[in-house]
């Protein structure tokens, strides 16, 4: 699945990115967000493996049913969040989420003060200046410019 998102100011946006099949597998890779400015969104950058609006069917764990979630790029994302935790990365320990990259990000709550991120299970990459601090594993301190 190729997607992009660009060029908007947004007060709410509400994506589900899944392929799922009856046996409960798929992906959601390669999406890009850019250039997006948010004023006053709840949870403005969101993956969660665990929200589904399908029930797990008898025999099933949410583990087997978990999409797969990679290369999705954050770039040029600045605003306003309505929520204290502006950034969620809540990934499967089983399918984790990879490839997850952040760049020139700048969210604040609409109060002026800073927001959260919240990461598990989650890898990537953070570039240029991004707030609040990424908590992607491998990715570099918030302000340390990328070489």
């Amino acid at each position: 699945m190729d997607l992009a998102v660009a060029h908007h100011e947004l007060q709410e946006l509400i994506m589900n990115l899944c392929c799922l099949d009856q046996d409960g597998c798929g992906y959601a890779r390669k999406v890009k967000f850019a250039n997006v400015v948010m004023k006053n969104v709840s949870d403005p950058i969101i993956i969660d493996q665990y929200r589904s609006e399908h029930p797990i069917p008898c025999g099933s764990t949410a583990a087997t049913r978990t999409v797969a979630v990679e290369k999705i790029d954050y770039v040029n994302i600045a605003g306003t969040s309505a929520s204290k935790r502006a950034v969620t990365f809540s990934c499967s320990d089983v399918v984790p989420c990879r490839q997850v990259s952040l760049k020139d990000v700048n969210l604040k709550r609409l109060s002026g003060r800073g927001a959260s991120a919240y990461c598990r299970s989650a890898s990537g990459k953070a570039a240029g200046v991004v707030v609040p601090e990424s908590c992607l594993a491998g990715a570099r301190a918030a302000g340390v410019e990328e070489q």
